[in-house]
């Protein structure tokens, strides 16, 4: 696994600039891959399944063309291999249904995406903090 590799799965353009900003500020050591749809992103997940580029972390956004994020932590879910990726769900929607949704699809992590720059260099701050840095996996 590579130590700071992070996988971003957004295909807002504006939340994808703002997240670039926010880790090129506070984490510029991170490197940051972007995928803009879900199936992009489980094509990048089985190619690291097989390679040493396994992502740190994955970011990921539920609302995704193609396949969806509840979709993509379901398949996840049963790929043996990624079972050390924790997926932290970074969502405008805060209805319970998709928190208990991404929760029961394996998700590590449920947040409502920042609403503010400060916010969101909050969440950058303890995503490197935290899933780059003091969490072991495996």
């Amino acid at each position: 696994m590579t130590g700071n590799l992070v996988l971003l799965v957004e295909d807002d353009e504006d939340d994808l600039l703002l997240m670039r900003r926010a880790f090129a500020r506070v984490a510029p050591e991170c490197t940051l891959e972007v995928c803009r749809d879900g199936e992009e992103a489980r094509t990048r997940l089985e190619a690291a399944v097989h390679d040493s580029a396994r992502p740190a972390v994955v970011l990921m956004d539920l609302k995704l063309p193609r396949l969806n994020g509840h979709e993509l932590l379901a398949w996840k879910q049963g790929q043996a291999g990624l079972a050390a990726v924790p997926v932290v769900v970074v969502s405008s929607s805060d209805r319970v249904e998709d928190v208990a949704q991404a929760w029961a699809n394996g998700a590590a992590s449920y947040v409502v995406k920042p609403g503010s720059p400060t916010e969101r260099r909050q969440l950058v701050e303890r995503v490197a903090g935290w899933w780059l840095g003091t969490n072991i996996t495996g």
